[in-house]
């Protein structure tokens, strides 16, 4: 799919860049997620601070009202669909992106950034972020890519631009590798998203 010029673009883009101290909040998430089996109203108010998303929103007004019990027994459906063995990635990040969509603020394709921070943060090595940056980084590779084709269709693109630059340039890349790829030639946006 991605011509050698792309592959070297998002290699370059990627390059040995770290996130650091600045995942940290994303790998405390992954660390109760793998602990608890799911999410609380914390974990999530974590990764919107993590992806730098306005908390203000009617969303997270809403999510408030609902309990932490709820709340996890959602996340718990969502984490067990992305990692059901036997699976492809596409159809486990499809169906657990559904799950999220029983929780307020999960339910609009603007809430693609905060469902597949959580999605990462419950498989990593498997999913990818889906957000303002990626979809940049998307068009700068000439990929067309509409939100509403859905998270699992985002991942099939993901998983095949892994494919093509681990079989063309010998590397291990996983999921996150690419959606941090195409963080960076996404570029520093004004606000998140």
């Amino acid at each position: 799919m991605l011509s050698p010029h792309d592959i070297d673009r998002l290699v370059a883009a990627r390059g040995d860049h770290t996130f650091g101290v600045y995942d940290e909040v994303l790998r405390e998430v992954e660390g109760r997620i793998a602990d608890n089996g799911s999410a609380g109203k914390a974990d999530i108010g974590a990764l919107v601070f993590w992806k730098r998303i306005q908390a203000n929103a009617k969303w997270v007004l809403d999510l408030h009202r609902v309990s932490d019990e709820e709340v996890r027994r959602v996340t718990g459906r969502a984490v067990r669909a992305v990692r059901a063995k036997g699976a492809i990635v596409p159809e486990r990040a499809e169906a657990a992106r559904t799950e999220l969509q029983a929780l307020p603020g999960f339910r609009s394709r603007a809430s693609y950034s905060v469902a597949s921070a959580l999605l990462v943060a419950a498989s990593p090595d498997t999913m990818a972020v889906y957000d303002k940056r990626a979809r940049i980084g998307l068009t700068a590779l000439g990929v067309a890519f509409q939100p509403e084709y859905g998270y699992g269709a985002y991942m099939t693109l993901i998983e095949s631009m892994r494919h093509d630059v681990n079989t063309a340039q010998g590397l291990s890349w996983t999921a996150r590798d690419v959606d941090l790829g195409l963080f960076l030639l996404g570029g520093e946006p004004r606000a998140a998203g």
